[in-house]
């Protein structure tokens, strides 16, 4: 540990930062695990300030063919059979616009925003190259297969050829020493000269073997290895409680050598690749479904890309090393962007499964999602800004959408705003949440709700198209009045009715499915700026705190200023006929319709509730009419 200890004193002098330093408790090994960097990383995840990465001196590059061709001599005694192929490239990007980032940023390679060849004391959120400002758009590094293709519309240049192993210790580690690259003093290769270790040969000398050279069983293979478990730390009315994180992003990195690993169902990933030691290792939210970014406040080119996470640098790492997301103290800080990403993350896969389930369409694929400081995490909005540009570009409308967003959600003023105008246009998010505000709103059954009720917006747009929804943004960004929703009786009222109803019901129902009796108490149907007439749902004998928010909610309630959103209209059209709490004046007849039967109504020609109720009574002709007339009638429509 000492040299853990020296690194971290250096690295907090770099920094000039002054802070008590706290323990790392690792799980008993034989050989403990080193984490270089995990403390100041703790640190600096619990303020609010994107960190820079940190780089050192210039590094020989150990990969190149004379460097790889010169260990094979040492290691095997002579020259390879065949000359050594060319296996990856270092690759340097330079995008000249928000726009060319925006298409480099989609190519399935992991890139870099600092030089590879020069050696990473720490990795952060940004890199500033020397000569460039913080809002300058970078280059970007990478290493790519031979036969990777570089965009052609995007500036980039080869800068070395590599021949780079999978698993090859002995191969990799003699070139490691060659160029001064071993980082742990041991420049001896006594541990790799014994030919039982070897068990497999390299290509030419057994004719029909792959050139894998696996490491002995045991710890050496953890070790080298990199294998662990991403969880996060959800808070109900139990307490804290871990839980994976499935189908997530690593990225394994040691110099040139790189690896992108996915999480399976449980959350776990294992290295194929060997790795020496001091490797780190990144979390980023992405995979087929969503691509979760954070705004940020200065280096905009950032939030091109998903939310990092540096879980470390590491040498001798356990196996199976458990990773946690913890559950953040306070809002608006690193660690509670990280957090609700997280959260997201498994939100997006959740409400996919419960739509499926349910016979409801899914949401579209490839979702872009920002998370942003300036909106407490109580916010969220589903704009779907990113499908509609992409598929009608000139659409009348969205100028006005992507202004409203940006002075609505970007932590940004002065000559900054069109800078991040600029860059919001050309990578624009279809769903935004916040992490700022207050605490509370960080229990994991709320925030999985405000998910889950943007995305049942993302629903509904699969279905109504860009039109619909188009007008459905206007609708809410210039319906004046108060409340959250604006004035109950315009013209726009109807439209916003509708889509708001039905992610109030979706989200709070799918949220009472996930959760259930683990739901904590949130505050509804008041003035929640004031606190005037506030309700606290909770759970109870009959129900969950979700579920008897929807059965008891009160459209004719005075001091809620967004009582005209019918949140509770859709769960009465499908829970049984009875109010269980007649204290909010609704007298229920209606029942028995399932959630695919009352979303099976959402259409094109659909745009207000009183469409809405006349279409639901044609489609089933069968159910009580006047039921269904008078419950709608209660709701206002």
């Amino acid at each position: 540990m000492k040299a853990f200890r020296i690194f971290i004193a250096t690295l907090f002098l770099l920094l000039s930062i002054s802070c008590q330093k706290k323990e790392i408790v690792f799980p008993p090994e034989k050989i403990a695990a080193i984490c270089w960097d995990c403390d100041y990383l703790q640190q600096t995840y619990a303020g609010t300030d994107d960190q820079p990465t940190i780089l050192g001196a210039d590094i020989r590059n150990p990969y190149t063919l004379p460097v790889m061709q010169q260990a094979y001599r040492n290691v095997y005694h002579r020259d390879p059979g065949t000359p050594l192929k060319v296996t990856h490239y270092y690759v340097r990007f330079s995008p000249r616009s928000y726009s060319e980032l925006a298409r480099l940023e989609q190519e399935d390679i992991e890139l870099f925003d600092y030089p590879l060849h020069r050696k990473l004391v720490t990795e952060g959120d940004f890199y500033t190259a020397p000569g460039k400002g913080i809002e300058d758009i970078p280059d970007y590094y990478a290493v790519v297969d031979d036969s990777y293709r570089p965009p052609l519309d995007i500036s980039s240049s080869r800068l070395e050829a590599m021949h780079i192993p999978d698993n090859n210790p002995a191969l990799e580690n003699e070139a490691l020493r060659l160029t001064g690259n071993l980082e742990d003093g041991n420049e001896s290769m006594s541990g790799y000269e014994d030919a039982g270790i070897l068990k497999k040969s390299y290509p030419g000398d057994v004719p029909g073997e792959d050139g894998d050279i696996f490491p002995s069983e045991g710890t050496r293979v953890c070790h080298h290895y990199p294998s662990g478990r991403i969880q996060l730390v959800d808070e109900t009315i139990s307490g804290h409680t871990p839980r994976s994180v499935g189908h997530v992003r690593v990225v394994v990195e040691r110099y040139f050598k790189v690896e992108s690993l996915d999480t399976d169902d449980n959350g776990n990933f294992a290295s194929h690749k060997y790795f020496r030691n001091k490797y780190t290792i990144l979390l980023k939210f992405k995979n087929s479904l969503s691509h979760i970014a954070r705004m940020r406040p200065k280096a905009f080119h950032e939030q091109f890309f998903p939310i990092k996470v540096n879980l470390g640098k590491w040498s001798r790492l356990d196996c199976g090393h458990t990773f946690r997301i913890n559950h953040p103290e306070n809002t608006g800080t690193l660690q509670a962007s990280h957090w609700c990403a997280a959260m997201a993350h498994n939100a997006v896969m959740e409400h996919r499964r419960f739509s499926m389930e349910g016979g409801i369409e899914t949401p579209p694929q490839d979702l872009h999602i920002m998370l942003s400081s300036k909106q407490g995490a109580g916010n969220g909005n589903a704009y779907m800004l990113s499908k509609v540009l992409y598929s009608s570009p000139a659409a009348a409308g969205t100028e006005v959408l992507v202004a409203g967003a940006v002075a609505a959600w970007v932590p940004v003023a002065g000559e900054l705003v069109v800078l991040a105008t600029e860059a919001y246009k050309a990578r624009c998010p279809d769903i935004k949440f916040g992490y700022g505000g207050e605490v509370p709103y960080l229990a994991s059954d709320r925030y999985t709700e405000l998910v889950y009720h943007e995305l049942s917006h993302a629903n509904m747009y699969s279905v109504v198209g860009n039109d619909w929804w188009i007008k459905f943004g206007l609708a809410e960004n210039g319906n004046k009045g108060p409340g959250a929703y604006g004035e109950c009786c315009s013209d726009k009222a109807y439209h916003i009715a509708l889509g708001e109803g039905w992610a109030y019901f979706a989200g709070h129902y799918f949220a009472a499915r996930r959760w259930g009796m683990l739901s904590t108490r949130f505050p509804e149907q008041g003035n929640l700026e004031t606190n005037e007439g506030v309700i606290f749902f909770a759970n109870d004998k009959l129900l969950n705190s979700h579920e008897r928010f929807l059965e008891s909610y009160d459209p004719q309630r005075a001091v809620d200023q967004s009582s005209w959103i019918p949140k509770g209209l859709f769960y009465d059209l499908i829970d049984p006929p009875i109010e269980q709490y007649p204290g909010n004046g609704i007298v229920d007849r209606v029942g028995g319709f399932t959630a695919r039967e009352i979303f099976s109504v959402m259409s094109k020609d659909i745009r207000d509730l009183r469409a809405y109720r006349d279409k639901l009574i044609r489609m089933f002709p069968t159910r009580d009419t006047a039921a269904i007339r008078e419950l709608f009638r209660q709701y206002g429509y």
